[in-house]
């Protein structure tokens, strides 16, 4: 199988997921890989898995038409979907804030959007069901006008400091759309970001932004 996405499991280290083509997920033990421990998909969703995330509250997929919440419950997975509409083309989760940005592809006239999304549990007591986890919709920054190409967004953090991250293709930038506060900045990226991530290196944040041709990096720089 094809594989578009992947995993390592909240609380098993020893175990991973995988996402492919068809809309199909697999649940893996790396102590014996030649066969999968189960095996999940969307009756009705045959777009492939771009995105897998591991989390606290369940197992977080994204298709290109849907994006959903697996959590295990008595040997089997219930999903809920997430409040956001499609389609699209990424998610990602910070641990930290307990919050999913999921990113849609623009479609007709509309822009593309990044939606954060709150996830917790909605009582104090763990019965492991996906209705004990709510999955409250915060907040959409605008993207795109189009977008050819499957870019990933990303969490950005320096101290005192956090930012949503993604490549605008229409307007040739990687914006870093602020969020609790801080200020949005707009930086020079001519070639689509494909990938997004950021690091600290010598006690300075820095933004990697990955292209089909080059490795972009911002510097963060402190001002009074």
């Amino acid at each position: 199988m094809p594989l578009w996405s992947c995993s390592w499991d909240y609380l098993r280290s020893n175990e991973f997921y995988v996402g492919g083509i068809g809309g199909v997920i697999q649940q893996y033990d790396v102590r014996n890989p030649g066969t999968h421990i189960q095996k999940l998909n969307i009756t009705g969703d045959l777009s492939p898995v771009v995105s897998l995330v591991s989390t606290e509250h369940g197992l977080l997929s994204c298709q290109l038409n849907s994006c959903w919440l697996w959590m295990p419950n008595m040997r089997q997975w219930e999903r809920k979907s997430l409040p956001v509409d499609g389609p699209f083309m990424s998610l990602c989760y910070d641990n930290e804030s307990h919050k999913a940005l999921v990113s849609c592809r623009a479609s007709g006239n509309e822009r593309s959007r990044l939606s954060l999304c709150k996830l917790k549990s909605a009582n104090s007591s763990v019965s492991g069901s996906a209705s004990d986890v709510v999955m409250e919709y915060e907040q959409t920054f605008p993207g795109s006008t189009r977008t050819s190409l499957m870019c990933k967004s990303a969490f950005i953090k320096a101290p005192g400091a956090r930012w949503i991250a993604a490549h605008s293709e229409s307007d040739s930038s990687l914006y870093l759309h602020g969020v609790e506060g801080s200020r949005t900045m707009c930086l020079p990226a001519s070639e689509p970001a494909l990938d997004v991530c950021a690091g600290r290196v010598n006690a300075e944040t820095v933004v990697a932004a990955l292209s089909d041709s080059r490795l972009r990096l911002y510097r963060a720089v402190p001002t009074s």
